[in-house]
Parts: structure tokens; C-alpha cells; sequence
């Protein structure tokens, strides 16, 4: 028995009078609809105060964490199934398609000047890919870095970031840009897969002719 749906992104007061409805019209006023995805109180309340038929929320970052210990959010996300390029489309969840690969850019004197996320077979002569393979096939090609290791890491990095980017106010945004073959790609993946959404939706609305009883 369906006790609950649950929305997990987007607008949630938008989503939750959209589900509200379509599962009255279906006869399942009893299901319940069920909140998450980097809530705190002060959006809980706001979703209340405008009265958005939500029943329960979830609310697990930000209760595992404190303001000053900012976290990290991460999450798996497909972006290849079977040799073929996908990718997600949900309202503020859209993902890039295809395996890639990250290029930074530095000026003559060694300072950052942008980064730009490509495809993983492109090559660029100028600039220093930033993504290594460290597992295949289940094992992984080296060990971990020491701890001294990566702090000379970080030092020595952080030393070519502009400082322009690292104000503690009014800091200005690192550079970082989409490659044009990735967004072609992507362009590519978004109209083939609203063409088959198209196509499927057309096919499921199609009359069905059943044969007459008795005839």
C-alpha cells in the first residue's frame, strides 16, 4: 500500500500542490507527501507559512553540521549507460553528459586564469588536465598521498589563485566554462531525449481498438 511520495528538489512548494492534486484526482487523499533535500528550519517554515500540503519533512545536512563547519555535498550522478551519453534534466539538477575531463589555464607566470570542462577524449596542449584515473578495474594504480603531501599541495596552489578571488568580501568568481564540444554534446543529448519523451507520450495517448465480443 502507497503510505507517502516524496520530493527530494525543485521548488517545493510548486511540486508539493502539483502531487497534492494529481493524488486527490487519483482517490489517494491518504497518501502522504514527504520533504528533503538540504532543508533547514527557516525554509520548513517558509514552505508552511505559504501553505504547501506538506506532511513531513527531512532534514539531515544541515543537522549534522554547524554554520561555521561549512559541508560538501556530493552525489553520484550517471552520465554514460551503454556507450551512450545521458544526462539529468530536473529543475536545478541538470548534469552534463559523457565522461570529462577539467583544464586549467595559467598565465605566464603561473597564476590561474580559468578552468574548462570538456569531454574526456579532447586534448589541449596549453593547459594542465586535472583529473587523473586512480581506480580500474577495482584496484587502485597508487596510494594515498601523505598528509605533508598534500598540505605542500594545497600551499603551493592556493599560492596561484589571483587573490582577487579569494577576498574574504565581494569575492570575484573563479572563471569556469563549459567546452564547446561538451555543450554541443549536450545540446545534442537534451533534443534527442525530448524527442523520445515526445515520442512515448504520443504512443501512450494512442486509441487502443480491442475486438468486438460476439461478433
Amino acid at each position: 500500500m502507497l503510505q507517502a511520495i516524496r520530493l527530494d528538489s525543485g521548488d517545493m512548494l510548486d511540486l508539493s500542490r502539483k502531487a497534492r492534486a494529481i493524488l486527490d484526482e487519483a482517490g489517494l487523499p491518504e497518501v502522504q507527501i514527504f520533504a528533503s533535500g538540504g532543508l533547514d528550519e527557516f525554509e520548513v517554515d517558509e514552505l508552511l507559512r505559504a501553505g504547501a500540503p506538506i506532511d513531513a519533512f527531512g532534514v539531515g545536512t544541515k543537522v549534522g553540521v554547524s554554520a561555521d563547519a561549512p559541508w560538501t555535498d556530493c552525489a553520484y550522478k550517471l552520465v554514460e549507460y551503454a556507450r551512450r551519453p545521458v544526462l539529468k534534466l530536473s529543475t536545478k539538477k541538470q548534469t552534463l553528459p559523457g565522461p570529462k575531463q577539467v583544464f586549467r589555464y595559467r598565465d605566464p607566470e603561473g597564476s590561474y586564469l580559468r578552468d574548462v570542462i570538456a569531454r574526456a577524449e579532447e586534448r589541449s596542449p596549453d593547459s594542465q588536465p586535472l583529473l587523473d584515473e586512480v581506480m580500474n578495474g577495482g584496484q587502485r594504480l597508487r596510494p594515498d598521498a601523505t598528509l605533508e603531501e598534500l598540505r605542500s599541495r594545497f600551499r603551493r596552489e592556493f599560492a596561484c589563485l589571483p587573490e582577487r578571488h579569494k577576498r574574504l568580501r565581494t569575492p570575484e568568481v573563479y572563471d569556469v566554462q563549459i567546452g564547446k564540444q561538451l555543450e554541443q554534446l549536450r545540446e545534442k543529448v537534451v533534443r534527442q531525449t525530448k524527442e523520445r519523451e515526445l515520442s512515448s507520450a504520443t504512443e501512450s495517448s494512442a486509441p487502443v481498438f480491442l475486438p468486438r465480443q460476439g461478433g
